[in-house]
């Protein structure tokens, strides 16, 4: 009899245990990635706020109204965020130095992650999501579904090809850190040439890059983040078809070039759909 009390306790506090951690949140989302996870696991009606002034065209359905408008990506509306009654704020890199402040609405998570080993740290924080939510089961085979999908992308792309990716702002160019092109799909990064240097800049470091320079890189294809498009600001975007001849002038006419989505790559990213998109985009330059 005791032991029969036992199991019914058992599977009562387990129930209840599963009960909590599927108990609905209302979150503000100020990382775009884990806003398309939460969408891909099927959390959106969880989802009450997020940054509509740089939302990207794939997460379009978080327009409707009955989301809250917190700002942008970097200039955010606490106000607004407090508005929303969330139990649950995420936030990622651009937002750090307002995490103290968040806190005293609500729940705080920092989504971020270390790039270095960007499989490992990307499954691990879709699962994370997951047991979170109660919806383990579901990340695992969302998790399963991408690494199938990313292979037939492979596949197309096949072996050896090598890709420069550069990050254009207002007319400058530096190379651009992105581990879905060479961590996730497997290309090789063209070598810098000799006599190009990595500045620092307080604690940040870059590599600015010229046409010539990618014209003696001679990449298979060449893969540019306009950081001026994606922050709205058209007039000082690159003016691609000037680029390319430039490009050519300088024996550099067989290099591919493609022009990456730029809210989806500088915006967004980190997330089970624009992990998957920004492959697609990858896999299409071949």
């Amino acid at each position: 009899m005791k032991v029969k009390n036992i199991v019914v306790s058992s599977a009562l506090i387990l129930a209840s245990q599963m009960a909590m951690a599927a108990q609905a949140e209302r979150i503000v989302s100020f990382d775009y990635g884990s806003l398309d996870t939460l969408t891909e696991l099927g959390l959106s009606s969880q989802v009450v706020a997020v940054p509509k002034q740089t939302l990207p065209n794939y997460l379009a359905e978080y327009n409707a109204d009955k989301y809250t408008d917190v700002g942008n990506a970097k200039d955010i509306d606490i106000k607004a965020a407090g508005s929303a009654n969330p139990t649950l704020i995420m936030i990622s890199g651009r937002q750090k130095s307002h995490k103290e402040e968040l806190k005293k609405i609500a729940k705080v998570e920092d989504v971020s992650f270390d790039n270095k080993d960007y499989w490992k740290n990307f499954t691990a924080q879709v699962e994370h999501i997951g047991k979170q939510f109660g919806v383990e089961d579901k990340a695992q085979a969302a998790i399963a579904d991408l690494h199938t999908n990313i292979d037939k992308l492979k596949a197309k792309v096949g072996p050896n090809k090598h890709f420069v990716l550069v990050l254009h702002n207002n007319g400058h160019l530096i190379m651009g850190n992105y581990p879905v092109v060479d961590q996730v799909m497997g290309l090789q990064p063209s070598p810098i040439p000799a006599g190009v240097e990595t500045k620092k800049r307080g604690n940040r470091s870059f590599t600015p890059l010229t046409p010539a320079n990618i014209v003696t890189m001679n990449p298979d294809v060449l893969y540019i983040v306009d950081r001026s498009a994606a922050i709205n600001k058209p007039e000082e975007a690159l003016d691609l078809a000037a680029f390319k001849q430039t490009l050519a002038k300088l024996g550099g006419g067989d290099i591919k070039v493609s022009n990456l989505n730029p809210g989806l790559w500088y915006i967004a990213g980190n997330g089970l759909e624009s992990v998957y998109l920004q492959a697609k985009e990858v896999a299409s330059a071949f």
